[in-house]
Formats: C-alpha cells, sequence, structure tokens
C-alpha cells in the first residue's frame, strides 16, 4: 500500500534510539532484552486455547494463533465475535467478572495469570493498545497533551516539557492543525475523528513492540486515514513493530495487513494471507464478509439517481449562513467551526456530509438541532424556525428528528438496560404501555438484537457494533421524520453494515424518512446516499448528486477526499 507520510522522525523513535533499543544504520531496528523480556524471538506472539468466560458464556473460545514479530495480523468478524476481548485479554484489560484460561505467550513470557503489577510493566511501553471507544478511553477531566504525555513519563522518566514536546510532535504527526492547541485541549473539545487520533498518538509515544489497534480507523476520513496508516507503517519499519489490527473494514484488512485471522462466535474460523481471502475464502463467515463489502462497495441502485437529480424535492430542512463560534481558554479569541454553511434536505432524501476530522460536520448537525444554537444564520424545519423556539418546544421537535451519536458507547446510559434505552422515546410520548412493549421488540429485532436476549443488558455488557445498533434502534422507534446519522454504521462489520444499510433504504422507502448521513466511509455514502455536501474547515466547498460529484469533483479538496480513497480501497 502506497500512502502519504511524514518525512520528519517521530520523536518517540529518535528517543528509543537514544535509549539504545535501535542500533545500526538508520530506521534499523535491533532485538534489545530488557527486565520485561524485549528478547523478540520470531513469533513475538503466540497464543493456544486462549478462553474468556462471564459465567456460563463464553466469549472468546480457544482463540489459538502465532504472530511473528513485524507482522501485521488483522482480525476481522461480526459484531460480537470476540475480537476485542481476545485483545484485551492478552494484557488483563477483561472487566473483573471474566475468566480466563489458556496461553498467551508474548517475548517467551506467559501473560495469562501474571498479576497486575506485572502486567502494567508491559501495557503502554511493550504492549500498546488503542481502544475503539474514544471518549470512553480518555479521561474527561485532563488534557489531551497531559494524557500523550503520562506514558512517556511512566515508561522512559522524560521530564514534564520534553514528554510535552514528544505529545504535540506526535499530534502534528497526525495531522492536527494545531497541535499545541489540541494538546491543551479537553477531550469533549474535540470531534470524534481528533479524539481517536489522539490516542493513537498516546498509543505510539513509546515506540510498543506491538500496537494492538482497535477500529483505529473507524472515526478517521480517508485523506486522515492515510495519514495515519503512513504514520504506523513507517514506525514500523523504524522500530520493527509488530501490529495487531481489529476491524470491521474488511478493504482496509485485506490491503493493509500481512494475514487475516476472521473470527465468529468466539471462535477462530478461519486464518491466510490476505491477498488470497477476497478471491478464496474457505468457510462460509469469510464468504459473508466478502460479499457484503462487495455489495456496499458496488454503489447504488441506479433507480435512485433520478431522486438527487430532480430539482423538485419538497424541503424538509433547511440551513441558512450557519456560523458557529467557540471562545478559546485563557482569552485566546475565538475559533469558527462553522462559517456560514447554507444546506437543503428534501422529504424522502438522504443527504451525505462528508470531509475530513474537524471539518466541522458534527457540530452543523448540533447546530442543526440547537444543541448548542448557532452563533448566527436559520434553520428552518418543515415549516418552522428552530432559532426562535423556547427550549421546550425544541425538546418536543427533537423526537421527529433524533440523533444517532459517532460514539456510542458513550452516548447511551450505562445504569439503563437496553430496553430502558430503546423505549424511552416512547415513553415521553406518551404511548401505552403494550405498544411500547411491541415497539421496543421490533427495533431491536429489526437491528438484530433479540429482545430475549438483549433487553436486560447493559451498555458495558455490549460491543461497540451492538451499542451502534441499539442507538439505531432508540432513534427509528418513535416514527421521526429526519433521522441524523453520525456515523452511524462506523463500528459495524461489513455484513451488518450491509445490512443496516438495506434496512434505512427500506425504511425510508416505507415512511418516507429523510436522513442526514455524516461518514467517512465514501463507499457507504456512494451506496445509500442521493446527494454529497463537502466541508473543509467549517465551510461548504461542494455539493451536488452523488453520482455527478463522485464522478467529476469540482472542487480540488473533494478530488483529494476521493483520490485517498481509491488509495485506500482494495482493488
Amino acid at each position: 500500500m502506497t500512502v502519504a507520510t511524514e518525512e520528519r522522525t517521530p520523536l518517540a523513535v529518535e528517543a528509543a534510539r537514544s535509549a539504545g533499543r535501535c542500533g545500526g544504520a538508520a530506521g534499523a531496528c535491533a532485538p534489545m532484552g530488557d527486565a520485561v523480556g524485549r528478547n523478540i524471538s520470531p513469533s513475538l506472539l503466540e497464543t493456544r486455547a486462549l478462553t474468556v468466560r462471564f459465567g456460563s458464556v463464553t466469549a472468546v473460545d480457544g482463540l489459538s494463533y502465532r504472530l511473528d514479530a513485524g507482522r501485521t495480523l488483522a482480525i476481522v468478524g461480526a459484531s460480537g465475535a470476540g475480537k476485542t476481548l481476545g485483545c484485551l485479554a492478552l494484557v488483563g484489560l477483561v472487566p473483573s467478572s471474566a475468566t480466563v484460561s489458556g496461553s498467551a505467550r508474548f517475548a517467551g513470557r506467559e501473560l495469562v495469570g501474571l498479576g497486575e503489577a506485572e502486567l502494567r510493566r508491559y501495557r503502554g511501553r511493550e504492549i500498546a493498545i488503542v481502544l475503539q471507544d474514544a471518549a470512553g478511553a480518555l479521561n474527561p477531566t485532563m488534557t489531551i497533551g497531559r494524557q500523550i504525555a503520562e506514558s512517556a513519563r511512566l515508561h522512559e522518566q522524560l521530564g514534564r516539557r520534553a514528554a510535552h514536546g514528544r505529545a504535540v510532535e506526535l499530534l502534528g504527526l497526525l495531522g492536527f492543525r494545531e497541535p499545541a492547541y489540541a494538546a491543551s485541549a479537553y477531550p469533549h473539545e474535540l470531534s470524534g475523528g481528533m479524539r481517536q487520533r489522539a490516542l493513537i498518538a498516546a498509543a505510539i509515544a513509546c515506540g510498543p513492540t506491538l500496537l494492538i489497534a482497535d477500529e483505529i480507523t473507524r472515526s478517521l476520513d480517508t485523506r486522515t486515514c492515510a495519514r495515519t496508516l503512513g504514520l504506523l507503517a513507517s514506525l514500523k519499519e523504524r522500530l520493527g513493530m509488530t501490529l495487531i489490527l481489529v476491524s470491521h473494514d474488511l478493504g482496509l484488512a485485506v490491503r493493509f495487513a500481512d494475514e487475516i485471522l476472521v473470527m465468529s462466535g468466539g471462535r477462530a474460523v478461519e486464518r491466510g494471507a490476505a491477498a488470497a481471502l477476497l478471491g478464496q475464502a474457505r468457510t462460509p463467515e469469510a464468504r459473508k464478509l466478502v460479499g457484503a463489502m462487495k455489495r456496499i462497495r458496488a454503489g447504488k441502485r441506479g433507480e435512485r439517481t433520478a431522486v438527487a437529480d430532480s430539482g423538485a424535492r419538497d424541503v424538509l430542512l433547511e440551513a441558512r449562513g450557519i456560523v458557529q463560534e467557540y471562545s478559546r481558554r485563557g482569552g485566546g479569541g475565538t475559533f469558527r467551526a462553522l462559517d456560514g454553511v447554507s444546506l437543503t434536505i428534501g422529504r424522502g432524501e438522504t443527504l451525505a456530509l462528508v470531509g475530513e476530522s474537524g471539518a466541522g460536520k458534527s457540530t452543523l448537525a448540533r447546530a442543526l438541532l440547537q444543541r448548542p444554537r448557532p452563533t448566527a444564520g436559520s434553520v428552518v424545519f418543515d415549516g418552522v424556525e428552530l432559532t426562535r423556539l423556547s427550549a421546550r418546544s425544541l425538546a418536543e421537535l427533537r423526537r421527529r428528528m433524533p440523533m444517532v451519536f459517532q460514539d456510542p458507547c458513550a452516548s447511551l446510559d450505562p445504569r439503563w438496560s437496553v430496553r430502558a434505552i430503546v423505549e424511552e422515546p416512547l415513553v415521553i410520548a406518551g404511548v401505552d404501555r403494550r405498544a411500547r412493549a411491541r415497539g421496543v421488540a421490533e427495533a431491536l429485532e429489526r437491528v438484530g438484537l433479540p429482545l430475549s436476549i438483549f433487553g436486560s443488558r447493559r451498555p458495558n455488557e455490549l460491543s461497540g457494533g451492538q451499542c451502534q445498533r441499539v442507538a439505531l434502534a432508540r432513534a427509528l422507534v418513535a416514527d421521526p421524520t429526519l433521522v441524523i446519522l453520525d456515523e452511524a454504521v462506523a463500528s459495524l462489520d461489513v455484513a451488518l453494515q450491509a445490512h443496516m444499510l438495506e434496512l434505512l433504504e427500506a425504511l425510508r422507502a416505507e415512511r418516507g424518512l429523510s436522513y442526514l448521513l455524516i461518514s467517512h466511509d465514501l463507499a457507504v455514502v456512494r451506496r445509500i446516499a442521493d446527494r454529497i455536501a463537502v466541508l473543509c474547515r467549517g465551510r461548504l466547498c461542494e455539493m451536488g448528486s452523488v453520482e455527478a460529484v463522485f464522478r467529476r469533483p469540482a472542487h480540488p479538496y473533494t478530488a483529494a477526499l476521493l483520490a485517498a480513497r481509491d488509495n485506500l480501497v482494495t482493488p
């Protein structure tokens, strides 16, 4: 894979060299033994019958594989297949209610059964994990720079200033426009994609031997994804780093990994060379994933194009001149996140909103909902000017335009059961108990989460993809008019993603729903959207039918997004 990357050597690499961990010619790394066993054999990691149980439920069932040093293994499979749990079990990060058995040998040392103090010596420096729930993984009370620097100070005894400098440089390498300002920000002040990149920066700060990346591209646009993967590829070569990619993006896994491990029902069902999987998948589970990926990338059905090109759309929502400004802390003036954005969404139409991480997409979605009210501009929904409504009137109207957030685990109340979460909109609307029960059961069934199995579970008992489906069910249960989907299928495996897209299209046809689809996945956009709006640094730079924009992008920024997508998509 060819991706753009920085020419500068990251401070993490320089620090590793100065500590004697890398030697020889520039960019070459030599194995080194130390107190935690950094004597890397060709087989860096080997698991045998690794099993994770929650009481009578087996979440990971006899997982066995071998990973050689310097290689990249992608673990793919359906949501809830046990991919993430199998990785967390390596370093003892599974919930306290779990029982882990079997073997996981890292650099010749058994990890299963080690105490917390011993495992802490591995985490961060030897084995680093980038979790998929960026909002939940970052400490909301600490600045981003402090959280990145913390690992370097702990494991490499860097001073405060040096560790902060490393944090700022890593943020710059990962594409932050103002890395010093980002380092001083708190997690809630960053977009989902920015938080994801901040987690990556924290993980690579010490140049770990093994990096486990759990859905690291889920919240990243194609250009940032290319830059991030380029940085990881560079670090992998310079540090001799080994990678485990947990991903729902089968195409990206095939493109980036040396080998692919397919999991289903907690078991490893197929493993082989990445290049051979697309054409020679042997098991039904792998063939299902490949087929779903091809369906998504096949693009939209031809009859849908006429809807996008028709000039006779009945406008449901119109935004005019939306401006959103935020005050910088410390008297640093204001930051304009949105700068005069205007767009329309027709009845029964799907408008896709795309752009780089931090372009203002989620900010615009919240501005449409008046959360918070925009600094300037007008939003008219179904003939009603929202900027003039009282808080009570807005709350009533928002039931007709729910939003599915891009951080599903963080957006669900951890104290509530799945049943209560999905039922709440119906309770607020005054629906009687019997009708509520039918509505909840139907909504959960449509997203593949039977009420009898999942109704009593809490969000922390679900995978990221399952949380995403609960959020979708909650949004659809009360018969909305417009649904705002902020990366609503990003946490789903390709098979479930294809099913959810088909469900969204069916609901649109049945109920006349409209969608505002915020997505970094241009294949998803092409599959389901009628028109596309492209945001760049808070400004709308292009809008048109999906087919027209994909075939003949009018703005250089749009062309760059499409070129980055072509670079990442499997041939």
